[in-house]
């Protein structure tokens, strides 16, 4: 007989033994305890505690002293009640027993897991996670489990799945998918996507089959399909093209003829019909060789084999180490140049972009600039409104000088008076440093230099025999292959004024600094007066002279004399003719073949001329003598530089900062007094202020009492000033703008 045994909780064991001792039929009892489990349950309340206690005791066997091997069973309850007054204890023992040959015991070992219950030692149990979530565990979300071993199983948790943005373990997130596709997954085509649970997908990508003669996907050609390609149309003479055996590149070795080097071919071709300068580039570059002779290769050609590609500017092509070549500007315009609008064409050197045509974005408004307009639209329209030049023709000085002072200014810039040195150009300044408003040695009249070792002339070596010698002493590049921009700026590091055109600014940043420039005189020059100013400069007779310039003024058709001069200090510049013994015309341009900036037949009731240009230091300009419709004869220069220039008396402005308004009491080349105006109070930035004007910082200051241009007097303005007294009242500390005078101030600017 076979039997199968029951294995039994202790709780059921005690049940059993409690039914076995009610039953009045069994005469049989336990002989022997062999086993116990007991449970104990206490609680303490007040000034009395129960205790219960249940014992179990089993034991099985098939000889415990009945016959027929029956089981016996019985119970016993003990119940003990203890009242002292502090206490009780309620005591019930349970006894299940039998007697065997053989006895064992069973002890309650504590939690077992997989009970559905979190016990000691345990950190869930099947779904009872002890109230943890994945967010309690480090996690944003998800759905928490329980392992076998009762630990938490956080693979169902995830760190921002859905955000966007891949975050560990996440393979992708949404349509982020981590610059993969499915050819990265190793997949010919398809669509690859992001799971819910931020896993790859590639249920979207397919496969397709290499050698079924038909192009599929990313293949280049499948057996006979080769697209409509042929040897011909690859750059061969003629033949059998084949595809090759991965249908990714044709197979040329059945066409005839050599393709040429010095052209990219089609996708999967590789090499080209010249063996040298197939070995120079591959040598560089395998993938001209492995995979496509494509446009990299060619350039690399053009650099490496000389006698087999050669670049020539001029002919439209874009090749070699070219930018462009005419019309051909490889894809660049003036906005990729970082301008606004405009035309942009090519150098004549093809090394380089010509952005004359090009229309730059409007500056800040407190900066000058070279187009028209500035940044904020409000603060514009203020300005223009004073000064229609602004909008018309260009955001100069002038007009950032009048932002500075516009209160509808003052919500989009603080226009903070110019800091030379800071590497800004600013109101009132020229340039500052390296910034020079974009300005260039030939914006200002100096000539570009014209020797071909100062740029790329397509080698090898240059014209001037000591420079060349010079570079190529450092770099035997420029004349074993290409004499290329990297040899011209080596030219111009090395071989002296030769290539000088390097533009500076003035340390008090009012001019540029033209010495780095190169001072040869343009062509059409026939006198150079350098900076010379003041009454009959320079003096000639244009008997004889030849014809450099057509005036637009004065009736054309007559000879010039060409004057070069350079300007000294930034403003207005005075040129005339008057004291000369003929009908005169005067001309002024920026170059020999450059436009022309102003022109005059008679002024003043004479017929002598006179011209007005607005010029900054350092900058150059060709002056032209001449005659009203072919009149020659002696002739005298006078030149006049600009006046100084002082703010006049009750000029006016508000603070840059505060908008607070200010006046004029006096100004002169010594110094100005500036007051607080009539009425007003409040802080003011007297170093900013005294800077606007053309003065370096503010001096003495003091209290007004209320006065405007007076100190503690009544009827004072600034058409009627009181006495200048500073007692060195106002202080109120410094801010970002610098120091601040406030309440009702006056103060001195000095030079």
């Amino acid at each position: 007989m076979t039997y199968r045994a029951l294995f039994l909780q202790p709780t059921s064991m005690v049940m059993m033994a409690t039914l076995l001792a009610a039953c009045p039929g069994d005469d049989t009892s336990a002989t022997s305890v062999s086993d116990s489990d007991s449970d104990t349950d206490a609680s303490t309340s007040g000034d009395s505690a129960t205790t219960n206690t249940t014992t179990a005791d089993s034991s099985a066997s098939a000889d415990s002293g009945s016959s027929d091997g029956t089981t016996t069973a019985s119970t016993t309850m003990t119940t003990t009640d203890t009242d002292s007054g502090s206490s009780s204890s309620d005591t019930a023992t349970a006894t299940d027993s039998g007697s065997s040959s053989d006895s064992g015991s069973t002890t309650d070992v504590g939690p077992v897991c997989g009970d559905g219950v979190v016990d000691a030692g345990e950190d869930c149990d099947g779904a009872d996670l002890g109230g943890a979530t994945c967010m309690s565990e480090g996690f944003d979300g998800g759905r928490l489990g329980c392992a076998g071993d009762c630990t938490l199983d956080t693979t169902g948790c995830n760190v921002n799945c859905g955000n966007g943005t891949i975050e560990d373990p996440e393979e992708c997130d949404g349509a982020n998918l981590n610059g993969l596709d499915c050819t990265s997954q190793g997949f010919d085509a398809g669509a690859l996507a992001c799971s819910r649970g931020c896993t790859l997908d590639t249920t979207g990508c397919i496969s397709f089959m290499c050698g079924n003669n038909a192009i599929e996907g990313a293949e280049l050609c499948d057996g006979t399909d080769l697209g409509g390609v042929d040897c011909i149309g690859l750059g061969y003479d003629g033949g059998e093209l084949a595809c090759d055996v991965g249908c990714a590149a044709y197979d040329p070795s059945g066409c005839t003829g050599t393709n040429n080097c010095c052209e990219a071919q089609v996708e999967g071709v590789t090499g080209c019909g010249d063996d040298a300068c197939e070995a120079a580039v591959c040598g560089i570059d395998a993938y001209c060789c492995d995979n496509t002779w494509d446009g990299i290769c060619v350039n690399e050609a053009y650099a490496l084999c000389p006698t087999t590609c050669i670049t020539t500017c001029g002919d439209g092509l874009l090749t070699g180490a070219e930018l462009c070549d005419g019309a051909d500007l490889g894809g660049q315009d003036c906005v990729s140049q970082g301008f606004a609008s405009g035309t942009l064409a090519c150098s004549g050197t093809c090394d380089g972009f010509d952005t004359t045509a090009c229309v730059p974005f409007p500056g800040p408004c407190c900066q000058a600039s070279t187009v028209a307009g500035c940044q904020d639209q409000a603060c514009q329209d203020a300005v223009c409104a004073l000064d229609p030049f602004c909008c018309d023709d260009t955001w100069d000085g002038q007009c950032a000088n009048e932002a500075a002072t516009a209160p509808a200014c003052l919500g989009f810039e603080s226009c903070p008076a110019a800091t030379c040195g800071d590497g800004i150009v600013s109101a009132g300044e020229v340039c500052d440093g390296a910034d020079l408003g974009g300005a260039t040695c030939q914006t200002l009249g100096y000539p570009a230099p014209t020797n071909n070792c100062c740029f790329a002339n397509g080698g090898p070596g240059c014209e001037d025999g000591g420079c060349e010698a010079t570079v190529c002493g450092v770099d035997g590049f420029c004349c074993s292959n290409t004499w290329d921009s990297i040899c011209a700026g080596e030219a111009a590091d090395l071989c002296g004024s030769l290539c000088a055109n390097t533009l500076g600014c003035d340390v008090d940043c009012d001019g540029f600094d033209a010495s780095g420039c190169s001072q040869a005189l343009p062509a059409c020059v026939e006198e150079d007066i350098g900076t010379a100013t003041g009454a009959a400069v320079t003096a000639g007779d244009t008997t004889g002279e030849d014809d450099d310039f057509a005036q637009a003024c004065g009736g054309g058709g007559s000879v010039d004399h060409v004057v070069h001069f350079i300007a000294t200090e930034t403003g207005t510049y005075s040129f005339d003719l008057l004291g000369s013994g003929y009908d005169t015309v005067l001309s002024a341009y920026t170059d020999c073949g450059g436009a022309e900036l102003a022109c005059n037949d008679d002024s003043l009731g004479t017929l002598q001329s006179t011209i007005s240009l607005d010029l900054v230091d350092g900058q150059a300009v060709l002056l032209a003598v001449s005659g009203y419709s072919g009149n020659t004869g002696a002739w005298t220069l006078n030149i006049t530089p600009p006046a100084p220039a002082f703010p006049a008396v009750c000029d006016s402005g508000v603070d840059a900062i505060s908008g607070q308004p200010w006046v004029v009491c006096s100004a002169d080349d010594t110094g100005a007094w500036i007051s607080a105006a009539a009425g007003a109070g409040g802080n003011y930035h007297a170093t900013q202020i005294c800077q606007s004007l053309g003065y370096s910082d503010f001096g003495q200051f003091g209290g007004t009492c209320g006065n405007e241009c007076g100190y503690c007097e009544p009827a004072t303005a600034c058409d009627a000033v009181g006495t200048q007294t500073f007692d060195g009242q106002g202080d109120c500390g410094i801010d970002a703008g610098g120091q601040v005078l406030c309440d009702t101030v006056t103060w001195t600017c000095v030079p």
